[in-house]
């Protein structure tokens, strides 16, 4: 887990400058956010683990998680899985197994959700 959260895989929400809460993609104060960014945040890892609260008593051992993933700038998005990554990520479960779909490509279109934020290609 700790490779795949490396400090190239953000989030599909965007947060103000100060990491203090997330705003609308097209917000003027929107900026892209690393995953690692939510964990350390701790407003916005509580909004994100609330959303899930009611599954935070089932145990977690695995979590399927969807992607897109920009080859040319090696950047990529969690689009679903953000409350299972982040579950298992505080809960230290290094051994949890993560069932990555990720779809890969290069050049994303500049219209690909969140990647005008995140991908670092010349357009």
């Amino acid at each position: 887990m700790g490779e795949f959260l490396d400090g190239r895989t953000y989030s599909c929400r965007c947060a103000d400058a100060e990491r203090s809460m997330f705003v609308p993609y097209d917000a003027e104060v929107a900026r892209a956010t690393l995953f690692t960014e939510i964990l350390e945040a701790p407003s916005l890892l509580e909004r994100v683990l609330a959303e899930c609260a009611d599954y935070g008593s089932k145990p977690l051992s695995e979590a399927p998680i969807v992607a897109l993933h920009c080859a040319g700038c090696d950047r990529r998005i969690v689009v679903d899985g953000t409350h299972r990554l982040a579950r298992l990520a505080i809960e230290g479960r290094q051994d949890a197994s993560l069932d990555v779909l990720e779809l890969s490509g290069h050049k994303w279109h500049a219209q690909t959700p969140d990647f005008n934020l995140v991908c670092q290609c010349p357009r």
